[in-house]
Protein backbone atom coordinates (compact mmCIF):
# COMPACT_ATOMS: atom_id res chain seq x y z
CA UNK A 1 0.00 0.00 0.00
CA UNK A 2 1.72 2.99 -1.16
CA UNK A 3 1.14 6.17 0.62
CA UNK A 4 -1.61 5.09 2.62
CA UNK A 5 -2.01 7.67 6.20
CA UNK A 6 -4.16 7.15 8.66
CA UNK A 7 -4.87 9.23 11.05
CA UNK A 8 -3.32 8.56 14.86
CA UNK A 9 -5.03 6.78 17.61
CA UNK A 10 -4.91 7.95 21.55
CA UNK A 11 -4.44 4.52 22.48
CA UNK A 12 -2.57 1.31 20.95
CA UNK A 13 -4.80 -1.66 22.38
CA UNK A 14 -2.87 -5.32 22.07
CA UNK A 15 -3.88 -8.59 23.42
CA UNK A 16 -1.16 -11.64 23.29
CA UNK A 17 -2.22 -15.48 22.94
CA UNK A 18 0.50 -17.15 24.00
CA UNK A 19 3.14 -16.37 27.02
CA UNK A 20 5.67 -19.21 26.10
CA UNK A 21 9.52 -18.78 24.89
CA UNK A 22 9.21 -14.61 23.57
CA UNK A 23 5.78 -14.04 25.18
CA UNK A 24 6.75 -12.34 28.35
CA UNK A 25 8.81 -10.31 26.95
CA UNK A 26 6.74 -9.08 24.22
CA UNK A 27 4.58 -7.94 26.66
CA UNK A 28 7.25 -6.30 28.65
CA UNK A 29 8.11 -4.38 25.77
CA UNK A 30 4.88 -3.17 24.75
CA UNK A 31 4.73 -1.24 28.91
CA UNK A 32 7.71 0.69 27.20
CA UNK A 33 5.99 2.18 24.63
CA UNK A 34 3.36 5.62 25.18
CA UNK A 35 -0.32 4.89 24.67
CA UNK A 36 -0.18 0.91 24.20
CA UNK A 37 -2.46 -0.36 26.53
CA UNK A 38 -2.58 -4.08 27.29
CA UNK A 39 -6.03 -5.35 27.29
CA UNK A 40 -5.96 -9.18 27.32
CA UNK A 41 -3.72 -12.82 27.15
CA UNK A 42 -3.38 -15.77 27.45
CA UNK A 43 -1.94 -19.41 27.60
CA UNK A 44 -2.34 -22.45 28.24
CA UNK A 45 -0.19 -22.54 30.92
CA UNK A 46 -1.20 -20.31 34.01
CA UNK A 47 2.23 -20.13 35.73
CA UNK A 48 2.45 -17.81 31.96
CA UNK A 49 -0.41 -15.63 32.74
CA UNK A 50 0.21 -15.32 36.33
CA UNK A 51 4.01 -14.05 35.99
CA UNK A 52 2.73 -11.81 32.84
CA UNK A 53 -0.05 -10.78 35.30
CA UNK A 54 2.67 -10.04 38.02
CA UNK A 55 5.05 -8.23 35.79
CA UNK A 56 2.21 -5.62 34.53
CA UNK A 57 1.28 -4.90 38.18
CA UNK A 58 4.82 -4.08 39.06
CA UNK A 59 4.92 -1.81 35.84
CA UNK A 60 2.04 -0.12 37.03
CA UNK A 61 0.23 -1.17 34.01
CA UNK A 62 -2.60 -3.69 35.06
CA UNK A 63 -4.18 -5.36 32.03
CA UNK A 64 -7.46 -3.94 31.79
CA UNK A 65 -9.39 -6.87 30.19
CA UNK A 66 -11.38 -4.55 28.09
CA UNK A 67 -11.53 -3.73 24.12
Amino acid sequence: MLQFAADPIPTVRVAFIGLGMRGLGAVKRMTHIPSVETVDFCDVKQENTEKCNHMLAEKGCPCTGEF
